[in-house]
């Protein structure tokens, strides 16, 4: 059974450096919300609102927060913060029987312990993130920069050089990749498995009144400063647009060397855009203009159903991430190409880049009304929030397009994996109204606007999300939806949102 020591920490007699060391010992693994509130009594408790996100590590995905407030011998005032976070998903991918403010205390678990203080000026604030280094130096070891510090990539020489003269060069280079964190100064970081130490002075940009000393530690359940979630989402939307390619090439009839060509290529391309493979982006773009070109040749002579299904296949080819970015690297030669096979691309002002509108989906679509080919093609559209000009081509507001689209092909005759998928983009759906009468809307929504049928919404995306569970616990995909389902059974906005789009 796990047991929570009792530090209770007092800053009287104790300098920063010092307190620093005592407050981030108190991080263990297991604890409890409720356990730890059982030891500090005093702590003020938060549950997560997004107007209670402060400016640092890892604030978006907890749920709970407890703070203290001291002061140093010399009267600064400094504030610790212990943040809680939703528990791992079972194996079984069970959730909560019902609805409860209680999983938050019960269920929350111990994550980060941040502790901050302000400083005056530059050369105090360097001078006791210096002394604090030293003295977390003292009980971990050596700084110790992150394992993934460049996201899984090498940097030659020359990005090397190029990369120290950029602000906060020296945390950039330990992998302190934190909001802010290209302002901080004399930075320290500890791997004390299981837990990650940080330390540094942050100079705020430039501004006085956000001058302080930082020294906080995380556990991996908080998923502070990672950018899995988005990789996941890429790989999973990279991984959607094979397995589619595949069923539509199925589907069109068109001989195996030729489906082959074009999923190899899809491979390939992924394998650049990820750094796994040092593939030519020129060589790849060139053989897929190729490939494309053949394809739909070929496709020209079938009959509708099948045409639409070769070209739904040869959309999934030109619009992935992947080949998007292979692209890029040839700027608009294979563009051009493209353009002369009948693709057609629309500029992004705010990207200064040409973006692929998915014709030769929207064509699949109307040859092949009712079909197998229509199905597929508008579940690859409820993946993008019916986004297919990368520039909110779905509106603002794509969430009511998914969950009415979503419904209706519930309505109907799905395979379980497709069921599955459809009731999680429908539950996303309806969460992202529940995240904007929270406040999530990043400025551009009224949360006002949307208070009345949060409830209701509410609702229905843990039902959308329970359904896909029932239907699907085993994929990689369930597991996200699983979280936002448990934030929402403890009456907590979800961590995002997932079709409210802003072009701006």
């Amino acid at each position: 059974m796990m047991v929570l020591l009792a530090l209770q920490i007092t800053a009287s007699g104790a300098q920063f450096p010092e307190l620093a060391v005592r407050e981030l010992a108190a991080l263990q693994s297991g604890v409890t919300a409720a356990a730890w509130l059982a030891v500090h009594p005093g702590d003020a408790v938060t549950s997560f609102r997004r107007d209670s996100v402060r400016r640092g590590a890892g604030d978006d995905r907890w749920c709970a927060r407890a703070s203290r407030v001291d002061r140093l011998p010399d009267g600064t005032q400094t504030v610790r913060y212990a943040y809680f976070y939703p528990p791992e998903a079972p194996v079984s991918l069970a959730l909560p029987a019902a609805e409860s403010p209680t999983l938050i205390r019960e269920q929350c678990l111990l994550g980060t312990i941040w502790l901050e203080a302000p400083t005056p000026d530059s050369a105090s604030g360097s001078a006791v993130a210096g002394r604090t280094r030293d003295a977390l130096s003292q009980r971990h070891g050596p700084v110790t920069p992150s394992p993934d510090a460049w996201f899984g990539r090498t940097p030659t020489d020359s990005q090397r050089r190029a990369l120290s003269r950029l602000a906060g060069a020296e945390a950039l280079s330990l992998g302190l990749h934190f909001f802010g964190a290209a302002a901080w100064r004399v930075p320290g970081r500890w791997q004390a498995d299981p837990a990650v130490v940080v330390s540094a002075y942050d100079a705020g940009f430039g501004a006085p009144a956000a001058r302080r000393v930082l020294a906080f530690a995380y556990l991996p359940i908080a998923g502070v400063a990672s950018f899995r979630g988005s990789a996941d989402r890429t790989e999973t939307l990279e991984h959607h647009a094979a397995v589619l390619v595949e069923q539509a090439a199925r589907l069109s009839g068109l001989d195996r060397v030729r489906t082959d060509r074009l999923t190899q290529l899809l491979a390939a391309a992924e394998s650049a855009f990820t750094g796994r493979h040092p593939a030519s982006p020129r060589a790849i773009d060139s053989s897929a203009v190729v490939a494309l070109a053949d394809w739909l040749s070929s496709a020209r002579r079938l009959a509708p159903r099948e045409r639409a299904a070769a070209l739904l296949a040869a959309d999934q080819v030109a619009g992935s991430h992947a080949m998007a970015y292979v692209r890029a690297q040839r700027q608009d030669s294979g563009r051009l190409a493209l353009e002369r096979l009948g693709a057609v691309y629309a500029y992004d002002q705010l990207g200064a880049s040409y973006n692929y509108t998915h014709n030769w989906l929207d064509e699949a679509l109307r040859l092949d009304r009712d079909g197998p080919v229509e199905t597929l093609a508008t579940v690859a559209l409820l993946r993008v929030g019916f986004n297919e000009t990368g520039m909110c081509g779905g509106g603002s507001e794509a969430f009511r397009q998914v969950i009415a689209t979503g419904e209706r092909l519930l309505g109907g005759r799905l395979d379980t994996a497709t069921a599955a998928e459809v009731h999680r983009l429908v539950g996303d759906a309806y969460a992202d109204i529940v995240a904007l009468a929270t406040g999530d809307g990043a400025g551009y929504a009224d949360s006002t606007v949307y208070l009345a049928e949060a409830p209701a919404a509410r609702r229905s995306a843990i039902d959308h999300y329970r359904k896909a569970l029932a239907l699907d616990h085993v994929s990689p995909e369930a597991r996200e939806p699983w979280l936002e389902a448990w934030r929402l059974l403890a009456g907590l906005p979800p961590t995002t949102t997932h079709f409210f789009c802003v072009y701006d």
